[in-house]
């Protein structure tokens, strides 16, 4: 398995290259997740927190939750180049609701496109 840093780095001209190929693929309480290029090797995730979501400590917060979540799940053997878009409202969630979030949108039966929200426990 390769190292984990291989999952989130990203070169300039790949990061332009994923937007232009980008496709909306779901979207839910401040996060917005686009499907791009397949990756010959493994997937990978751009994680976008604009600086105007907060201070660094909480957009840190999140990405590493996300990083996470990617990893400790194996999302990276969908060879597909993932985009996420993180709003100030995606601040608020919490871990669970996360790893729901990304797992049903990145997981393996992610195919459909489906724009419907993953369904969060109440609470």
């Amino acid at each position: 398995m390769p190292s984990n840093r291989v999952f989130f780095s990203f070169a300039k001209s790949d990061i332009d290259a994923a937007f232009q190929a980008a496709s909306p693929k779901i979207q839910y309480r401040g996060l917005k997740l686009l499907q791009s290029l397949d990756h010959p090797k493994h997937g990978k995730l751009l994680i976008v927190i604009p600086r105007a979501c907060g201070k660094a400590h909480d957009r840190n917060r999140i990405r590493r939750q996300l990083r996470a979540i990617f990893y400790e799940h194996q999302l990276y053997q969908n060879k597909t180049v993932w985009i996420l878009l993180v709003r100030k409202d995606a601040l608020a969630l919490d871990f669970a609701t996360l790893t729901q979030f990304l797992t049903k949108a990145c997981g393996r039966g992610s195919e459909n496109g489906s724009r419907v929200p993953p369904k969060v426990a109440p609470g």
